[in-house]
């Protein structure tokens, strides 16, 4: 076992994976990986629930390996069966440290879909394509076949297929409204490929979609078996085996995929050397190719935005996504260098669109709720209601803020950053995950290690 403080020179080994099984002891697949994360000194995120297993971790080459063999051999009893044989392992590198720390998370659903019937049936599952097999069917641009990006509407736009559909989700829960708003589209199509960054995503949306096919295919059957109508025949669903990160493996930027693969870590995206970033700006709105960083957030829900060199010196670091820029002007995440009359316009601003919202919305609460369960605009009804939400969390910062400057205003103050974890002061910009250097101490990771990104 290699301690990473000793080959600070060396690139580090990154791996993404994940394995539908069923797992009876969460507790104990819990504590098995605390313990291998210190003696292997491994870094970064895993997701663990009764339906198996999804992670991205960092370590040395050969600290990987020795964690490859020990999940493959993990069982929960004595002589049982081996849960996560045969995954199939996504590799990268990384020239510094992309996760601050380690963490075993257990949830209901490795990937939440908020669906109340069970859709991880053997007949709802889609195909799986390997990249050749998939590029070959995306090659011939067949008008009978639709392709999916099944992930966030950023992502997307940093890199996609080309021809490939965006749902514009903001996250993986609205794609149920997406399909039901587009089913009859689909079904016309002889073939539906999908994919996203490592394919846990297509494995949910596979399955969910299927399921909605073979439901309206029996109701159909059910109108229709007087007139003795064949049984309606559905489209063929597949799905790219090891997503964007295996089929880049095999074809860089050669392939028909365009722009650059986003993943949740400081690397921001893992990509072709020569890859470009082509796509319109969130504020001018112009079609521009991009220098992408991962820098530039939304000032509302801090969603990653694309603003182009022009505008991000005259936005000067205050962006807003198009949910959000009704808001532009009135809303501001950092509110320490306003004076208490600055904020007073700001928080009357914000009261006037909260009556708007509440005069929109003026049914009980029981029948907000039959109408959020049935309705087609599902998606819009709640998301005003989380508008609604976070703009009264807004008023409620500006007043805790009013108090603060009378009782201690000492004219235009600096930002204060916080470390998220110990909510000490930080002297550099919080990128959301940022830590103090007493943070890192314990894990044996220093600050500077992880700023030192050449």
């Amino acid at each position: 076992m290699e301690n990473i403080e000793e080959k600070k020179t060396q690139q580090y080994a990154v791996i993404l994976y994940y394995k539908y099984t069923h797992v009876k002891n969460l507790e104990k697949l819990q504590l098995f990986h605390e313990n291998i994360a210190k003696k292997l000194y491994l870094l970064g995120r895993i997701r663990i629930s009764h339906e198996g297993i999804n992670g991205t971790i960092s370590s040395t080459n050969d600290n990987i390996e020795e964690y490859k063999k020990l999940l493959s051999n993990y069982q929960e009893e004595l002589n049982g069966h081996m849960l996560f044989k045969n995954i199939h392992w996504k590799h990268s590198t990384a020239k510094y440290r992309i996760f601050p720390d380690f963490y075993v998370k257990k949830v209901h659903s490795l990937i939440e879909l908020n669906t109340k019937e069970d859709i991880f049936l053997d007949e709802y599952k889609g195909k799986h394509l390997e990249p050749k097999e998939f590029h070959e069917l995306l090659v011939n641009k067949d008008n009978d076949i639709a392709i999916i990006d099944v992930r966030d509407d950023h992502e997307y736009e940093i890199g996609h297929f080309k021809q490939a559909l965006n749902p514009k989700m903001e996250n993986f829960t609205q794609f149920k409204g997406y399909i039901k708003n587009n089913i009859e589209y689909f079904e016309k199509k002889k073939k539906i490929l999908m994919y996203c960054t490592g394919g846990i995503r297509c494995e949910t949306a596979s399955c969910y979609l299927n399921s909605v096919l073979l439901q309206r295919c029996d109701v159909l059957d059910e109108k229709n078996k007087e007139e003795k109508n064949l049984q309606k025949k559905l489209p063929e669903l597949y799905q790219l085996n090891g997503g964007i990160h295996h089929y880049l493996e095999q074809y860089g930027h050669q392939g028909e995929f365009i722009g650059k693969n986003y993943v949740f870590d400081y690397r921001n995206d893992v990509s072709p050397k020569d890859s470009q970033v082509i796509s319109s700006c969130t504020v001018c709105k112009k079609k521009k190719t991009f220098k992408y960083s991962g820098d530039k957030c939304c000032q509302v829900c801090r969603n990653k935005v694309l603003v182009c060199e022009t505008c991000r010196e005259e936005r000067n670091g205050y962006y807003f996504c198009d949910r959000h820029v009704f808001l532009d002007g009135i809303y501001y995440y950092f509110l320490e260098n306003f004076t208490n009359e600055e904020l007073n316009e700001q928080k009357k601003k914000i009261l006037e669109i909260i009556r708007k919202f509440q005069k929109n919305n003026s049914n009980g609460y029981k029948k907000r709720r039959k109408l959020m369960n049935n309705t087609d605009d599902h998606q819009s009804i709640q998301y005003k209601f989380q508008k609604t939400k976070y703009l009264l969390n807004q008023v409620v910062k500006i007043n805790e803020l009013k108090i603060l400057n009378i009782q201690n205003f000492d004219g235009i103050k600096k930002n204060i950053y916080r470390c998220r974890s110990c909510k000490k002061e930080l002297k550099a910009e919080c990128l959301g995950y940022l830590k103090n250097i007493d943070c890192y101490s314990s894990l044996n990771v220093s600050l500077e290690m992880l700023k030192d990104k050449n």
